[in-house]
């Protein structure tokens, strides 16, 4: 199931993109619901798999990263709606959930051999 959560969050973008109107904010909402859960999911395993006393940098460079893809990803998604249209917006972070899916899937069985060997 936690292999699924990017395809679903993608397929949910990719339909509110498609079909635009005031109903579709509830599917928004879910993809919301849906991406941040998987963030709480992908933050707990990381923490579950650093052992070592610097388990509070390794969290804070990851935190660091992840704010600073933000500060880099608002201008162009807003430059994306600027100039196409909002629905376009939705449509690239569908792709990009996409893309991200399938690296996730990709790459499942490495992690889980690498975390089992230790």
């Amino acid at each position: 199931v936690f292999y699924l959560l990017p395809f679903v969050c993608c397929l949910l973008l990719v339909v509110v993109a498609k079909y635009p109107s005031i109903p579709m904010i509830v599917v928004l909402l879910t993809a919301y619901f849906i991406s941040s859960s998987l963030t709480v999911l992908v933050e707990s395993n990381l923490q579950h798999n650093i052992s070592s006393i610097s388990r509070a940098t390794v969290t804070s460079a990851s935190k660091l990263g992840i704010n600073l893809f933000a500060v880099i990803l608002t201008p162009v998604l807003g430059l994306i709606a600027r100039v196409w249209n909002l629905p376009a917006i939705y449509l690239t972070t569908g792709i990009f959930m996409f893309v991200f899916a399938i690296w996730v899937f990709a790459v499942r069985n490495k992690v889980a051999v690498k975390t089992a060997n230790g």
